[in-house]
C-alpha cells in the first residue's frame, strides 16, 4: 500500500507567497557554497520585465554605432541609426504590432536557450536594396508584401550576416553571445519563438536612409535572458571595458588604399648642351649602371634596388631600405 503523501502545512505555504520557499529558514545559513547553490526568489520573475536593464542600454548603443559604419560600407550612403527604448510585453502584443509583410529572421542565442527574432520593416528592406544596387534609397514598391527576388534576399542576407556579427560584437565585456543566423525569410505566424503569453525584451533601432525611416527590431525571450537577468540590471558595465579598434582598422585600411608614384633613375648621367644637340636619331649612348638604384615614393627616397629582368621585362629588385635596415627590419617594423 502506497504511502498517502504529507500535506503542504500552513508555515510552508506562507513561505511561498513571502517570496519563496525556505525563505521561512534562517537568513544566516551559508553553509552551501555560493558558487555552486544560489537562491532561486519565485516572486523575483517579473523582476527582468520591469526593471530597468542598463545592461541591454549598452549594449543597444554600442550595437546601433557599430551597425551604423557596416550599413555604411555595405550600401555607400550615410545611414542614420536611433537607439529606441528597450521594451517588456507579451509576445503576442509584439506580433500584433507587426506590420505583417515585415521581413523576419531567427537567430540561435548560444550560449543561452531558446531563439531571438530579428524584424526589418518592408519600407527598410526596399530601401537598403535599392541603395545598395545604386539607387537612391526611395524605392518604394506598390505592394509593401511583393516576394523578394533572388538577388533581392541575397542582399538582405548580406545586411543580416553583418547585423548579426555586430549584435553579437556589441554583447562583448557584457556577456559572451554567439548569436548566430537559423532560418531567415521566415512568415510571423511561424516565428514561434516563445508562447503567446510569455514575457519577451524587445530593442528597436530607427533606420533612415536617404528619405526613408523604417525600423529593426530585435526581440529576445525573457526566459532566455533570465539566467544572466543580474548582469543585464547592473548599472556598472563600461563601454570602455575593451578598446573600440574598428576606427583603427578602417584608417589603416584606407592609408593602405592610397595609391602612390614610385620613380626610379636607373642610370643618371651628365651631357652638355653641344652633345645633346648632336644626338640624331639611331646614336647609342652608353650607359654604367651603377651597383645600387634609388628608388623614391613620391620623390621620398625609400629603397635601394638592384637591376634586374623578370619574365622578359625590366625590373627592379629591392635589396635594402634607403635608411641602411635590412628590408626583413622594415617589414617587421610595418607590422
Amino acid at each position: 500500500m502506497a504511502t498517502p503523501r504529507n500535506p503542504i502545512s500552513q508555515q510552508e505555504i506562507d513561505a511561498l507567497m513571502a517570496g519563496g520557499f525556505g525563505a521561512a529558514d534562517a537568513p544566516g545559513d551559508s553553509s552551501a557554497p555560493p558558487d555552486e547553490v544560489r537562491p532561486f526568489d519565485i516572486g523575483a520573475l517579473d523582476q527582468l520585465v520591469h526593471g530597468p536593464m542598463h545592461g541591454m542600454d549598452i549594449i543597444n548603443q554600442r550595437f546601433a554605432r557599430n551597425f551604423q559604419t557596416a550599413l555604411f560600407d555595405l550600401i555607400q550612403r550615410p545611414p542614420e541609426i536611433a537607439v529606441g527604448n528597450v521594451g517588456a510585453q507579451k509576445y503576442s502584443t509584439f506580433l500584433n504590432e507587426l506590420n505583417p509583410a515585415a521581413h523576419c529572421s531567427l537567430m540561435t542565442l548560444p550560449p543561452l536557450l531558446g531563439l531571438g527574432l530579428i524584424v526589418c520593416e518592408p519600407a527598410l528592406v526596399f530601401a537598403m536594396i535599392d541603395a545598395m544596387y545604386g539607387g537612391t534609397g526611395q524605392y518604394q514598391p506598390m505592394f509593401e508584401s511583393i516576394a523578394h527576388s533572388g538577388i533581392a534576399q541575397r542582399g538582405i542576407d548580406r545586411m543580416l550576416t553583418l547585423l548579426v556579427y555586430e549584435y553579437a560584437q556589441a554583447w562583448r565585456g557584457v556577456f559572451p553571445l554567439e548569436p548566430a543566423l537559423a532560418d531567415v525569410n521566415v512568415q510571423t505566424r511561424f516565428a514561434n519563438i516563445a508562447t503567446p503569453s510569455d514575457a519577451v525584451i524587445s530593442s528597436s533601432f530607427h533606420i533612415e536612409i536617404g528619405e526613408t525611416t523604417a525600423a529593426i527590431h530585435i526581440c529576445l525571450p525573457q526566459a532566455s535572458l533570465a539566467p544572466i537577468r543580474e548582469l543585464l540590471h547592473s548599472n556598472t558595465q563600461g563601454d570602455f571595458i575593451e578598446p573600440d579598434t574598428r576606427w583603427g582598422r578602417m584608417l589603416t585600411q584606407s592609408v593602405q588604399s592610397v595609391e602612390l608614384t614610385m620613380a626610379a633613375h636607373v642610370v643618371p648621367f651628365e651631357l652638355t648642351v653641344a652633345q645633346v644637340l648632336a644626338l640624331k636619331v639611331g646614336d647609342f649612348v652608353a650607359l654604367k649602371t651603377a651597383p645600387y638604384i634609388e628608388a623614391a615614393v613620391e620623390g621620398m627616397p625609400v629603397f635601394e634596388c638592384q637591376y634586374r629582368t623578370h619574365e622578359d621585362k625590366f625590373a627592379l629588385k629591392i635589396v635594402r631600405s634607403s635608411r641602411g635596415s635590412a628590408l626583413e627590419e622594415l617589414g617587421a617594423a610595418r607590422e
